[in-house]
């Protein structure tokens, strides 16, 4: 998948070809915050973060170069090249579309490559600031999953309902991210990724769902080392460590992702909103709730808007492990915090209260600038960078500025 992926990159670089349409889109900006606590990023693939006193120049910046080449009227080639701050410097990672498009009819469109990961209702343009009102998407939506691609394929298909438009999507592949909570990277795989979105939508108007599920390819490596070290807890201390240990392996484990969402445009008002759930098979996966519900009003070169974003997950008590933590001697304490720590991960329980004011410089160009105050539980900041690895860290309440340049060619 990878040589076609190479191969359809290759194929729009005639740049002198009549047919090649070249374009981009960019945001450049700041970010400053007031925890004492957390690091702030932009999403969980994020093996970094800013914290109190530093103004952050990388999280919220990001540029993107897109080529599109027509080899006639029904076949298509697009590739995207977008960078967005990533840990690893690696063509691949640098990718983040490359695929072919047929259109045998003007109903059906197949695409074979790597496309954009349909999870969201901004799917197709979340890295296109100039796109969406805000100075950054949500992030209790957009993230707590590193996933952006899918290296397969996709089938939709589009009619008309009276004056509605339907549009069904079908896809299937794998996928690959980083994901940290401890500031490094890990590297993690999920194939037999496969979904399915449904669209309805009017001229001012427009609904989504969308359904995916994928499987595990590999444990994560730090995980594997943590079980390894449960060989020093003796089974006096944790009868049921061999029936628990393999909770944690996520080895062929399986979680999906749901979600709906929707707008509506009443000039000059927009509604935004969106929701969904996690569901994981194993414990690693912790059961989630996030969305989101944005309001934005609009009038000459101005746009003011808010949003209130939420995740939701219960936490787990690692006293239900059967480990009994009180009797464990002082060297191995380590292991039981790690032990909660790594089943813990995805428990993020945040909620953010956003405003915001966009200005339009030109149709092509905007400036943002938006205010967060973020309310983090006890051990919820899935989100940020954690200063003290394994450490239990209070409950907190941040306040974010973030001031932007979007804009697109």
């Amino acid at each position: 998948m990878r040589l076609l992926i190479g191969l359809i990159c290759l194929t729009c670089l005639p740049v002198l070809a009549e047919d090649l349409r070249v374009s981009g889109f960019g945001t450049l900006g700041f970010t400053v915050h007031d925890s004492e606590h957390y690091g702030l990023r932009n999403d969980i693939s994020a093996a970094d973060g800013s914290f109190k006193d530093e103004v952050d120049f990388a999280s919220n910046s990001i540029l993107g170069l897109q080529l599109d080449y027509d080899f006639n009227a029904n076949l298509s080639a697009v590739s995207q090249f977008t960078y967005h701050n990533q840990n690893s410097f690696s063509l691949d990672n640098y990718i983040s579309q490359a695929y072919l498009r047929y259109k045998p009819t003007a109903n059906w469109t197949i695409r074979v490559g790597r496309t954009p990961l349909d999870l969201f209702l901004l799917t197709e343009y979340r890295d296109i600031g100039f796109a969406y009102p805000w100075a950054h998407v949500p992030s209790e939506v957009y993230g707590i999953l590193p996933f952006r691609y899918v290296d397969g394929a996709d089938v939709s298909y589009t009619i008309p309902v009276g004056q509605l438009n339907f549009t069904a999507k079908i896809f299937t592949g794998s996928s690959e991210s980083e994901f940290s909570n401890y500031q490094f990277p890990e590297r993690v795989k999920t194939t037999s990724l496969s979904g399915l979105s449904l669209e309805l939508n009017d001229y001012d108007w427009l609904i989504t769902i969308k359904h995916s599920q994928g499987k595990f390819d590999d444990n994560i490596a730090s995980v594997d080392e943590l079980i390894a070290g449960f060989d020093f807890i003796p089974i006096s201390l944790w009868p049921n460590k061999q029936d628990f240990i393999p909770q944690l392996n996520l080895v062929d484990s399986k979680s999906s992702y749901t979600s709906i969402g929707g707008r509506y445009d009443a000039t000059p008002i927009t509604l935004m909103a969106e929701f969904a759930k996690v569901n994981g098979d194993r414990i690693m996966v912790r059961d989630l709730l996030n969305g989101y519900l944005s309001l934005a009003y609009e009038w000459s070169q101005h746009l003011v808007f808010s949003y209130f974003a939420f995740t939701n997950a219960d936490r787990y008590d690692i006293a239900n492990s059967g480990l009994q933590t009180a009797l464990l001697p002082a060297e191995l304490s380590p292991l039981a915090s790690a032990l909660d720590a790594a089943i813990n991960y995805f428990a993020s329980n945040q909620d953010t209260t956003a405003i915001g004011w966009r200005y339009h410089l030109n149709e092509r160009t905007a400036l943002k600038i938006q205010w967060d105050h973020t309310k983090i539980d006890e051990n919820g900041a899935t989100l940020w960078i954690n200063k003290t690895r394994f450490s239990s860290v209070p409950a907190d309440t941040i306040n974010t500025l973030s001031a932007n340049l979007s804009f697109t060619f």
